[in-house]
């Protein structure tokens, strides 16, 4: 029992040690390398036990036992070695002429060993079992022996050299892995010279010790460390995000949801009409009147309150029920609820006039029309939403001829466009040139995504080009043949239909993380890769914050001329004050005389040419000029930007630009307004109120480009 006391003790401290290793499913699907560690350790656990199971049959010198456990030691032996270098070659994960004869090497020492073990049944070539029941060596014993240490050797040479340069994290791995080979080495040497004692369960015991302490245990510290780091900047990501839809779904001007936020309900509401579970609703939809004419006679400070004013009014009628503003002067009211079943009550009171015509003031009043969900009648809430706009159409145009006639020029309401939303399932692109990776990736993630695969980078862009929109992340190997992982990021980086799609960088080199980030990765994901549901997270957040970019770059512009919205603008106003602290700024309005006008002889697509027309001449001119511009609303461009002394000559070239067909030029004529030194006021929105002033002294003044508003 003194020799099997040494391999009992070590199989007991083995399971200890290495329990989760043994029994943990986590082993069973992590990476490659997890994987060839728990083959490993179950395959040591067996060495263990024939080996201190031969030193018991030895000492009752039980002949036939002795050679059959003899043979099963070797077995488990070779196993351990040709697993050994297995785990090393899945732990490097690199290829060159040494990894694949570390490969070929360990496929031809157990294929000796096996040969040699079936010779040895008819010839004493390993060992051999006297008649008195004494154990003796044989050459091929020395021969598979000598393989062994130059397996163990060679593979722990070559990781401790391959440690130089590496962060001190796998730094410390490396060092363990070789120490292991360099113990192992040992132990086999002595095991050579004394064949009697435990010598390869020592090195193993060692060996096994080591990896657990220096590899597993940092390992898994480094996940816990990352997980907590990853949950940390989650929750920051989730305020953020948080506070920008909060800002994209909210309309300034009125405080209410605005449109984006009605186009997120419309897909709520039509899904639920969908799986027919719609709780009845109506759709009521407001029009504020003679805005235009506030606007003209007024100003737009004094139209803006009157949009003001006409939201609070419809807000404290239907005070159970959202409020959307979805354009300049249309609100859209959902009813459900308590306000579904006052519905025609409370129509009466938002549609209720003064009884005398002479008190009814401009701007005061609603036109407004109300519409029921019927199942069988309506599929969508767009069907919904186009009877109600009917119905409060028709009340506009009653009001026009009987209520509010006072020659008014006639308004114009443009339809907004429907934005969609669309929530799907999701697509992930997985680059690499090992077959091996991209099926294991692809196997894992599967049940949340779609997958497809590119074998390297040429393959991608390939790929990226013909289905770009199809594709919402790139899980991407930077080690490539062909074009590498960096020369993909390169060439997407300059491709405006590319540039957007959010990249995850897989590479067993740590160090590159930061170069990967700044040349366009999002996040980077180091090999062998973490816990899979890691990963996940990792994804999904790096796609959630791609369409929260793509959500929140759309809010800021303005989809029809590609210019801020007024919102962003006067973000951008306070950053260019800063910008330009010391030096003169000007804030300038332009317009179209009677835009509503030329709406309504031409059509409304030669009024969008017009406007698509100024705002590409606009956006050149605040280049230009080293400001910045946007549409407010309708016909209304702003611009700001620092002193200019001659705008007479800008504006004769931004009109070139606009009126480059005759044919606008024929129709339409615009207006400027100029309030040099605009940083006088402090209010960055009455500085703009100015401006639009000095554009409204000159609109009927063909000679005049452009006003000035001079302060007293």
């Amino acid at each position: 029992m003194t020799y099997s006391s040494i391999p009992i003790v070590a199989l007991f401290v083995h399971f200890i040690v290495n329990y989760n290793a043994l029994r943990n499913r986590h082993f069973r699907k992590t990476t490659p390398a997890g994987r060839m560690y728990r083959w490993l350790m179950l395959s040591v656990a067996s060495f263990y036990g024939f080996d201190a199971l031969w030193g018991v049959l030895y000492e009752a010198r039980l002949i036939a036992p002795v050679f059959a456990d003899t043979v099963l030691y070797f077995a488990a032996m070779t196993a351990t070695v040709f697993l050994w270098s297995r785990y090393v070659i899945n732990y490097l994960q690199v290829k060159n002429w040494l990894i694949k004869a570390l490969k070929y090497a360990g496929w031809l020492y157990v294929t000796l060993a096996a040969a040699a073990l079936i010779l040895n049944f008819f010839a004493p070539v390993v060992f051999w079992i006297d008649s008195n029941g004494d154990y003796h060596t044989a050459s091929l014993r020395l021969v598979v022996l000598a393989m062994q240490i130059l397996l163990f050797l060679v593979s722990a040479v070559y990781v401790l050299l391959t440690a130089k340069g590496k962060n001190q994290s796998v730094k410390r791995h490396n060092w363990a892995i070789g120490t292991y080979g360099i113990a192992m080495t040992s132990m086999v040497i002595l095991q050579v010279a004394f064949p009697l004692l435990p010598m390869y369960s020592v090195g193993c015991l060692l060996g096994t010790c080591i990896l657990h302490t220096f590899v597993l245990e940092d390992l898994k510290e480094d996940r816990r460390l990352e997980l907590e780091e990853m949950v940390r900047r989650e929750e920051a990501h989730k305020q953020e995000l948080g506070s920008a839809k909060q800002l994209a779904y909210r309309d300034s001007l009125t405080g209410v949801k605005n449109k984006l936020a009605y186009a997120g309900m419309e897909d709520q509401f039509d899904e639920m009409i969908r799986k027919g579970e719609q709780e009845p609703f109506a759709v009521v939809v407001c029009d504020v009147n003679e805005l235009k004419m506030v606007n003209d006679q007024y100003g737009h400070k004094e139209g803006d309150a009157c949009i003001q004013r006409a939201c609070a009014k419809i807000c404290g009628i239907f005070s159970h029920s959202p409020v959307f503003r979805v354009g300049g002067d249309e609100f859209v009211v959902l009813l459900t609820g308590e306000d579904y079943y006052r519905r025609k009550e409370l129509m009466a009171q938002i549609s209720a006039l003064p009884r005398t015509p002479s008190k009814i003031r401009i701007g005061e009043t609603l036109s407004s029309g109300m519409a029921e969900y019927r199942p069988d009648q309506h599929a969508s809430l767009l069907s919904v939403f186009e009877e109600a706009d009917k119905a409060m159409y028709e009340r506009k145009q009653y009001l026009k001829a009987h209520e509010l006639s006072r020659n008014a020029p006639p308004e114009g309401n443009p339809q907004q466009e429907y934005i969609p939303v669309i929530h799907g399932r999701k697509r992930v692109l997985i680059v690499d040139d090992q077959a091996q990776n991209r099926e294991i990736m692809g196997g894992l993630l599967s049940d949340d995504y779609d997958v497809t695969y590119a074998e390297d980078g040429t393959d991608a862009l390939k790929i990226l080009r013909s289905r770009k929109k199809e594709i919402d992340l790139i899980l991407l190997d930077l080690l490539m043949p062909k074009k590498s992982g960096r020369e993909v990021l390169a060439e997407m980086q300059v491709d405006e239909d590319l540039m957007s799609i959010p990249v995850i960088v897989l590479t067993v080199d740590q160090d590159a993380e930061l170069d990967c980030l700044k040349i366009g990765a999002m996040d980077f994901i180091p090999k062998p890769y973490p816990n899979i549901e890691i990963v996940k997270a990792r994804i999904s957040k790096c796609i959630e914050l791609s369409e929260d970019r793509e959500l929140i770059r759309y809010t800021e512009r303005d989809k029809l001329t590609g210019l801020l919205n007024k919102d962003y603008f006067f973000r951008y106003v306070t950053r260019l004050d800063h910008l330009y602290s010391e030096d003169p700024i000007d804030a300038i309005a332009c317009n179209v005389n009677k835009f509503h006008s030329v709406n309504k002889l031409y059509g409304r697509q030669f009024g969008d040419r017009v406007l698509r027309s100024m705002g590409a001449a606009l956006r050149e001119l605040a280049r230009e000029t080293g400001g910045i511009s946007c549409r407010e609303e309708d016909d209304t461009f702003l611009l700001y930007c620092p002193h200019q002394e001659d705008y007479e000559r800008l504006i004769r070239g931004f009109l070139a630009k606009v009126f480059a067909g005759k044919e606008l030029a024929d129709k339409v004529s615009v207006r400027f307004g100029v309030f040099p030194n605009a940083r006088q006021v402090e209010r960055i929105e009455e500085r703009f109120e100015r401006a639009k002033i000095a554009a409204d002294r000159v609109k009927n003044d063909p000679e005049q480009l452009c006003g000035f508003y001079e302060l007293n």
